[in-house]
């Protein structure tokens, strides 16, 4: 129901900005670290954390309408791979080991201020793990090419464990500018 919600979220955002001009829709890839606490993730009774890597990736696509003063807004849809664990769970004498790779969609309303050749987007909206956790995401961007940029981004979640991917990646520009 909650990944609903936050599917109808973002369509209605998208939906809500037709009387805006042509949309700017872009792709966005990237990769980085996620900062989280792995060994303090809830885990059952008895388990312990063995191993665990947190580089993550994104893929993301946004629609973003208005340009008024350099200010654009829209919506984006994104997946993220976030980490990956595994615990050693006790069972008799012969322990059984669980891999774990933690894994969002996410969707949210965006905000873009064009400064030049720089650009600072601020977003909000939901990262659809296990279940829904409030999202909020700050990038820095710089165009390097006609329609391709490189930017920074961090995405601040609060699942079980405040999550917080950091990353360097590409957005490029189908359409619009």
């Amino acid at each position: 129901m909650s990944r609903t919600i936050a599917t109808m979220l973002a369509t209605s955002l998208v939906l809500a900005a037709p009387l805006a001009a042509q949309p700017a829709l872009e792709l966005e890839l990237a990769a980085g670290v996620t900062l989280v606490d792995v060994e303090g993730v809830a885990w059952e009774e008895g388990a312990i954390a063995e191993d665990w890597s947190q580089p993550s990736f994104r893929a993301s696509g946004r629609a973003l309408f208005g340009a008024d003063d350099g200010l654009r807004y829209g919506a984006e849809l994104g997946y993220q791979s976030l980490y990956w664990y595994s615990v050693r769970i006790p069972f008799g004498s012969t322990p059984i080991r669980r891999e774990y790779t933690v894994t969002a969609f996410s969707a949210m309303a965006i905000a873009r201020k064009d400064l030049g050749s720089t650009v600072v987007d601020v977003g909000a909206g939901l990262a659809l793990l296990d279940e829904p956790a409030p999202l909020i995401s700050l990038a820095l961007g710089w165009e390097i090419r006609d329609r391709l940029a490189i930017k920074i981004r961090a995405d601040g979640m609060v699942a079980s464990e405040p999550t917080l991917p950091v990353g360097l990646g590409f957005s490029y520009a189908l359409q619009g500018s």
